[in-house]
């Protein structure tokens, strides 16, 4: 804000949307004499000099805002960034499912979640967009459910028959943790991905490029699982094949010594032989490191998965053995009623952190930068005069 006897400034963000509507609110307060000038955030010379940051709206529906509060809890994206709202809710959605498949089970979390969203009852926004987050869990979980045949921990198959396979038979458990680390794959590459878009958006081609997360980074990565997975089929590989791992960790190697080169002419600038050696090599180890312990830590996925079930069949070995006492029938419901309900708390509450730990160390590590700045609309604040 600044004035002086007959003129006042006034400069702020707003968001693009809005702008027609400052114009119109200008002219009404003025009498048609105000003037508006809209400045793009890319245009602005503060900004561009790095003594301004553009403060950050995320455009929200009922189902995004969700998973937006999980991306906001770890950090606000920056201006540049990508919204991974999406892809967040997409990922956590199915890691939830896999972990927790059950159709009864997940039926209660859904309707648990259309109380909380649709209740006439005074609840917080939080609340509610807590509600929808259970919503889609509940689905998820019911979706994996049929895919394992299970229902509030019951598995008879001549009842309900698998769609897929089920997480406790010996036969199925290799498969279940390998689709989980294919799982993994997929959701490390497309991090990865949105990663370089973020770079390129913001015109920062090499860092997209020349990065363990960047193009390098991936063309090694899927360079490596082409040839694992030859080797798992075919027993045998080709030598000349290694030419698309060897190559991107080469770059990479290299990739202080080109930096420089492309920005300043000298490969060694400001770095000596030794240091540039030493870079390129921690550079390699992150990359190597960095692939291998993300993609692992997916097995976490099928691994709690087999965990949700085996304690299912342990309440209901419970309940095996008090069919033969007094009052069997009366205690066995009991056992399935509150058996159920302990693992709903306990294993939806292990499944949803496990689903977090994995977003917020594994995912967002690839691609997230942060660091944003809400915005916060300016608002008069009308104090009532004192008599």
């Amino acid at each position: 804000f600044g004035k002086s006897r007959h003129l006042y400034c006034i400069s702020g963000w707003v968001p693009r949307e809005k702008v027609e509507q400052v114009r119109e609110l200008v002219r009404r307060a003025s009498d048609g004499v105000g003037i508006v000038e809209v400045i793009d955030a890319d245009k602005d010379e503060l900004v561009k000099a790095g003594l301004d940051e553009v403060p950050v709206q995320l455009q929200a529906n009922a189902f995004e805002r969700p998973f937006q509060m999980l991306v906001t809890n770890y950090s606000t994206p920056s201006y540049s960034e990508f919204d991974p709202s999406i892809f967040v809710g997409i990922t956590f959605v199915i890691m939830f499912g896999y972990m927790f498949g059950d159709i009864g089970q997940g039926a209660i979390l859904a309707l648990s979640g259309l109380f909380l969203r649709f209740s006439k009852r005074k609840f917080l926004p939080t609340l509610r967009d807590t509600g929808t987050l259970l919503i889609f869990c509940g689905l998820s979980a019911i979706f994996f459910g049929f895919c394992y045949g299970s229902i509030f921990g019951y598995e008879n198959h001549l009842i309900i028959k698998p769609l897929w396979l089920s997480p406790l038979q010996e036969q199925d458990i290799p498969r279940l943790l390998l689709t989980a680390v294919g799982m993994g794959v997929i959701f490390l590459s497309v991090a990865v991905i949105i990663n370089v878009i973020n770079h390129f958006l913001a015109h920062k081609y090499f860092a997209g490029t020349f990065d363990k997360f960047g193009l390098l980074g991936i063309c090694f990565y899927w360079g490596l699982l082409a040839i694992g997975i030859q080797v798992a089929l075919t027993r045998s590989f080709a030598v000349w094949q290694l030419i698309f791992v060897a190559v991107p960790l080469l770059l990479l190697f290299l990739k202080e010594p080109l930096h420089n080169w492309f920005y300043h002419r000298n490969p060694l600038y400001r770095s000596s032989f030794m240091d540039l050696f030493l870079e390129g090599s921690i550079e390699l180890m992150e990359t190597l490191t960095g692939y291998l312990s993300g993609t692992v830590s997916f097995v976490r996925v099928g691994a709690f998965a087999i965990s949700h079930a085996a304690l299912c069949l342990a309440v209901f070995a419970i309940i095996g053995m008090l069919k033969d006492l007094s009052f069997g029938t009366f205690l066995s419901i009991l056992v399935a009623i509150f058996g159920n309900f302990l693992i709903i708390l306990f294993e939806g509450m292990v499944a949803a952190i496990q689903c977090v730990r994995l977003e917020y160390y594994e995912l967002f590590s690839r691609f997230f930068q942060g660091g944003g700045k809400a915005y916060h609309p300016f608002q008069f604040s009308e104090q009532p005069e004192e008599k």
